[in-house]
């Protein structure tokens, strides 16, 4: 069973939720350890006819190293979360689960590509950055994760994720 450092990329103009939304997630991933700031999301308009416009993305970790093979049940749990906030039928919201290891960073999706895994219950993981000498983008990556934005802040989340685990 291989061990992971799970996150979340929380996308929404509804910044003061993030409290919120980290308590509500907390009952399946436990503490939070690593809250990022929030970041302009400039790359795509994409979501603005649903969210609305003045989008943010943050990063937020947790603490208990959960399996890899937990990445369906983390797409879930997000969900109910983006269901809780929805008004007339519109997210407010976008949680996408993944997770850190050493050489790696993964986010949970609905939508498949020719790039990406199924991996069970209608999710498929989508491998954005690689891990060597810092963190490197594969050519479908996000251009958020592309550009560097959470570079920073996953070279935090995978120290704490190298200190948790055995040596």
């Amino acid at each position: 069973m291989t061990q992971v450092k799970p996150l979340v990329a929380v996308l929404t103009s509804h910044t003061e939720l993030r409290e919120e939304i980290t308590s509500f997630l907390k009952g399946h991933f436990g503490h939070a350890d690593f809250i990022g700031p929030w970041h302009p999301f400039i790359h795509t308009h994409y979501y603005e006819p649903e969210m609305g416009p003045d989008l943010k993305r943050c990063i937020i970790s947790f603490e208990k190293l959960i399996s890899a093979e937990k990445l369906p049940d983390m797409k879930s749990w997000t969900k109910e979360v983006e269901d809780k906030y929805r008004v007339d039928g519109k997210r407010n919201i976008n949680i996408d689960p993944g997770y850190v290891d050493l050489h790696k960073m993964i986010l949970g999706s609905g939508k498949g590509g020719g790039h990406m895994m199924f991996v069970g219950k209608g999710v498929y993981a989508d491998m954005l950055l690689w891990y060597g000498k810092g963190w490197q983008p594969l050519p479908w990556a996000y251009p958020d994760f592309k550009d560097g934005t959470y570079f920073k802040e996953l070279e935090e989340i995978r120290k704490r994720f190298k200190e948790q685990i055995p040596h």
